[in-house]
């Protein structure tokens, strides 16, 4: 089966997809990314994964998020959790900023 048959609710339509080599395309509202991919600054890879998957949502997130083993359980955090709270923390620590500017 095709995927348009599969989701043809989902389904985006034939051509609309951002074309890259090979068989994949990307989203139509992701064009602010090809002219990095264009000039070879942004790589897309798929099927990544980790060492003894662990079938619960929530524990494999866990896993990404601190990168821990899959047999290991951190409380730390890990680059992408650490990340995404520096640029949090970034945003809140702007918008109190700018909040204090607009009075």
């Amino acid at each position: 089966m095709q995927y348009r048959e599969l989701r043809p609710t989902l389904a985006i339509p034939a051509g609309d997809d951002l074309r890259i080599p090979g068989r994949t395309g990307l989203h139509p509202s992701l064009e602010s990314l090809m002219p990095a991919w264009r000039a070879a600054q942004l790589a897309i890879v798929q099927g990544v994964g980790y060492a003894m998957p662990n079938r619960s949502h929530f524990r494999s997130q866990q896993i990404w998020r601190t990168a821990s083993p899959a047999d290991e359980y951190r409380t730390a955090t890990g680059s992408s959790a650490r990340a995404r709270a520096a640029r949090s923390n970034y945003s809140i620590r702007h918008a109190k900023e700018l909040r204090m500017k607009l009075r």
